[in-house]
């Protein structure tokens, strides 16, 4: 399944928000292609990550995918998108907005530099231009049981099928690294999806106007061996391409 992604907005699940309201703005959509199997993903992968965070944490959401059902930090909704976005063979592999920017040499190596630089302009370009539209969520956590109420408000007349999904990122999980060891602190983390579907649920369709605005519920049950202080929410709208 490929679908354009938009635009994200990413919003802590222990923080408070009283209103919803959207803001005309936008983030680019970074991740990292990679698996605890995986050894460049834990040496010199793992410092260009450190790196490509560093560069773009504030213009765009970045989590890692660990598209791998051998990898230890793999889930359903990790794969489905892994799968969605153009295949590379090769791991670790970072993609800007589901389009892939890693910087290859003729004899299948990686240049850090070149890709470090790849996914900044990307992002940049993505946070400058023009915004359609952007979501903001109200959100419950009654023990484990989160809800989250949201809202999408599109800024210019558009047309098409749009969908919305709410990703489940952590921050911080200690676990096996393959070039690191059991105590790898990973960063960002795609943990799962509200929705069935990593692409999330249909909010929009058919001619949608400027100024429109759109509600949807999303119900989970957080899993009691996440630290949900470190969990955050991830807001991304989708746009279905031809039938996919």
């Amino acid at each position: 399944m490929k679908r354009t992604g938009i635009l994200i907005i990413v919003l802590s699940l222990t923080g408070i928000m009283l209103k919803a309201q959207v803001t005309q703005t936008h983030m680019a959509f970074t991740t990292k292609k990679t698996a605890t199997w995986c050894n460049p993903c834990g040496t010199w992968g793992w410092t260009l990550q450190e790196d490509i965070v560093s560069d773009n944490i504030n213009n765009s959401v970045i989590m890692q995918v660990h598209f791998s059902s051998s990898s230890g930090l793999t889930n359903t909704a990790a794969v489905e998108l892994q799968a969605a976005f153009p295949y590379i063979g090769s791991t670790p592999a970072w993609y800007v907005n589901g389009i892939n920017k890693t910087a290859y040499s003729t004899s299948g190596g990686i240049f850090p530099t070149t890709t470090q630089s790849n996914i900044k302009s990307a992002v940049d370009s993505t946070h400058n231009a023009p915004v359609l539209a952007n979501c903001a969520y109200t959100k419950s956590l009654n023990g484990n049981d989160l809800t989250v109420n949201t809202t999408t408000k599109f800024f210019a007349d558009t047309s098409g099928e749009y969908y919305l999904s709410v990703l489940l990122v952590e921050n911080n999980v200690v676990a096996y690294q393959n070039g690191i060891g059991s105590t790898a602190v990973h960063k960002y983390v795609m943990r799962g999806s509200m929705s069935p579907s990593a692409f999330g649920v249909p909010i929009a369709s058919g001619t949608i106007t400027a100024n429109a605005t759109y509600d949807k519920t999303y119900n989970y049950t957080i899993p009691s061996t996440w630290k949900k202080i470190n969990v955050t929410l991830s807001l991304v709208i989708w746009k279905k391409v031809g039938s996919q």
